[in-house]
């Protein structure tokens, strides 16, 4: 019995971890699908993407935790909403995240 009961604790675990999976997805959905959310994500996109590389190990090592968290932006937005992920990216070719900057 106590195998079934940890098999079913596992199923039980796997099923809640995928409930709040889907729920940081759609989320993160809701942000993107206004110009407002896109401008917001897009903008802290710019502040953490940028090159690591600098002759200080410390300013380096900020700047990969920076970048990191900027990939992992990115791919959360894409699975999250692929299409206002490239509506996001083309309103920035365009202009449109930065305020007229």
């Amino acid at each position: 019995m106590g195998i079934l009961s940890d098999s079913q604790a596992i199923k039980e675990q796997e099923k809640k971890s995928k409930r709040e999976r889907d729920l940081e997805l759609a989320d993160l959905k809701s942000v993107l699908s206004t110009v407002e959310g896109r401008r917001f994500i897009w903008r802290y996109l710019r502040y953490c993407d940028r090159i690591s590389f600098h002759r200080d190990a410390l300013v380096m090592a900020f700047n990969d935790g920076e970048r990191n968290i900027s990939l992992q932006l990115k791919a959360e937005a894409i699975e999250a909403d692929d299409k206002s992920f490239l509506l996001m990216q083309s309103e920035s070719m365009r202009g449109e995240n930065d305020h007229g900057r």
